[in-house]
């Protein structure tokens, strides 16, 4: 057998259609549905995880890779920006400006790093590089962009449009072979809430639990991507409105000063999702004219919130309104909207 074989053209021959596909089936198996034999299907599997996984890091490497969020307050407190290998989300309403933060995130990455590369993995139709490229030239205080500087910043992100889950759940398991090409450490995913709502209304008893299987095999390849890689996946995510299911009636909660119906806004994808992620973010209004930023689940920082403005850089950050909150429940957080 020619151990040059290359999974993009030949593993089709034995229907075998991804690399998961590929390492979940064990020696047996393997040679059942390619007739190979087995000193010669070994070599292939060894030249095959060597060029589509990473070599082990250093521990060195592990500590120091950051990626910045684009506000410096929040790098500071998070001794760096989100740390590779995580999972983040950032959730709020559609005027809370998550995109916009999103960008930013990448502007100042880009910036900041002449190597970096990232992934934007688009489910709404949100990414226009006109709107970074306006985020750049705030950031770095200037007013035109030379045209090699432009195609050189845009070359290092890669825009993944992803219309359905199927899309995107494809799209994830081949990311090893993007991963050859463009070794990205940013995948923002914006927003995570539109495919799901999309494909897996929780409807029923049955599609709820269909829901929750999809989304825990969502979180472990996305965490399983962030460490293999040592790259940082940020995510939005949107709010849903929860009703106060304590209250037994009407007339009871007449009776109590209650009113019945009763409601609020919490982060979508059920309270379950909250332990998947390692840091969870809020955008809300602490008015009807000032927003808020709030870190409802941070292991590396203190529960904390800060006002900020939205300018054509990013989100900066009112540094006189950090304060310490207590009232943030990390699971089922309230969201304060217009």
């Amino acid at each position: 057998m020619n151990t040059e074989y290359s999974m993009e053209s030949d593993f089709e021959k034995f229907h075998i259609h991804s690399l998961e596909d590929f390492f979940s089936r064990d020696d047996n198996e393997l040679i059942d549905a390619t007739n190979f034999p087995r000193n010669e299907l070994i070599a292939w599997k060894q030249r095959i995880y060597e060029k589509h996984f990473p070599s082990i890091l250093s521990a060195d490497k592990l500590v120091s890779r950051y990626c910045l969020t684009g506000i410096p307050l929040l790098d500071r407190l998070f001794n760096g920006g989100f740390p590779a290998g995580t999972v983040n989300e950032v959730v709020g309403p559609s005027t809370a400006c998550k995109t916009h933060w999103c960008l930013s995130m990448v502007a100042a990455n880009l910036l900041a790093d002449s190597r970096f590369e990232a992934m934007y993995m688009d489910t709404n139709q949100s990414f226009h590089h006109s709107r970074l490229l306006k985020m750049v030239k705030a950031q770095q205080g200037v007013d035109t962009l030379a045209p090699d500087a432009i195609r050189s910043l845009l070359r290092r992100i890669q825009v993944v449009s992803v219309p359905s889950w199927t899309d995107f759940w494809n799209k994830l398991t081949r990311l090893n072979e993007c991963m050859q090409q463009h070794p990205v450490q940013l995948i923002v995913i914006d927003c995570i809430t539109t495919l799901i709502r999309r494909e897996y209304a929780a409807s029923s008893h049955a599609a709820f639990i269909e829901r929750s299987r999809v989304l825990s095999l969502l979180v472990t390849r996305l965490k399983a991507v962030a460490e293999t890689y040592n790259l940082t996946v940020v995510l939005t995510n949107q709010p849903t409105t929860k009703f106060a299911s304590s209250i037994p009636g009407p007339l009871v909660a007449a009776a109590r000063g209650e009113r019945p119906y009763d409601s609020r806004q919490v982060p979508a994808l059920g309270p379950a999702w909250s332990h998947f992620v390692t840091t969870r973010v809020l955008l809300q209004f602490a008015d009807s004219r000032r927003r808020e930023l709030v870190l409802a689940k941070a292991p590396m920082a203190a529960c904390v919130g800060f006002q900020f403005q939205v300018t054509n850089g990013g989100l900066l950050a009112d540094e006189d309104s950090l304060n310490y909150r207590e009232d943030v429940d990390p699971t089922c957080p309230t969201l304060r909207t217009r």
